[in-house]
């Protein structure tokens, strides 16, 4: 019984490591880039263009200083490369203000789903993918006049943000998955 565990214990320890020096091994590939180039947003949806320019302001916001950054230590020897950071919104609903004034509640929940997707120029070679989804909660749009619901749209563009930054550092990137703390505390009781 004692074996078993113990080689259960081992085969989880190496599974766990094996995606842990994946994304070590691609943060160092990441950082011999010698050039950056973060696209605008797309969209695969109908997305209102007032909320496009409020993702791109966040996204950007968070993004800029890094890639300006990793732009100049780029012409140090050793570097080589482009690497272009797109970003695809694949799904969205998003419930304005005025919709959460008049029906609050009942307008229902807000959600985001997006792909940040690393592709080598040179090459257009895929180098790393990730998906997001964040949701806000509409009974909490509803008492926070919307709040959550702008909420959620800052949450996803700063763990695209981060996850990019975390990919590029080898940090430990940010959740993929996420809901407003609000809808937590719903989903619980």
């Amino acid at each position: 019984m004692k074996y078993g565990i113990s080689v259960l214990a081992l085969g989880i320890a190496a599974a766990l490591a094996v995606p842990q020096a994946r994304a070590a091994a691609d943060a160092h590939s990441l950082a011999g880039y010698a050039h950056y180039e973060l696209h605008d947003i797309t969209a695969e949806v109908k997305v209102h263009p007032k909320v496009m320019a409020k993702l791109e302001t966040e996204l950007k916001q968070k993004l800029e200083q890094p890639v300006a950054t990793w732009n100049a230590a780029g012409a140090n020897p050793g570097h080589a490369g482009t690497l272009a950071i797109e970003v695809a919104i694949v799904d969205m609903k998003f419930v304005s203000g005025g919709k959460r004034f008049f029906a609050g509640g009942f307008a229902g929940d807000s959600h985001a789903a997006g792909t940040v997707t690393l592709i080598d120029k040179d090459t257009g070679k895929v180098v790393l993918t990730q998906h997001f989804i964040n949701r806000a909660n509409g009974i909490a749009g509803a008492w926070s006049f919307g709040a959550t619901d702008n909420g959620m749209l800052d949450h996803l563009a700063a763990n695209m943000g981060s996850w990019v930054i975390a990919m590029h550092d080898g940090s430990t990137p940010p959740p993929t998955d996420t809901t407003e703390p609000d809808d937590k505390k719903a989903a619980s009781n």
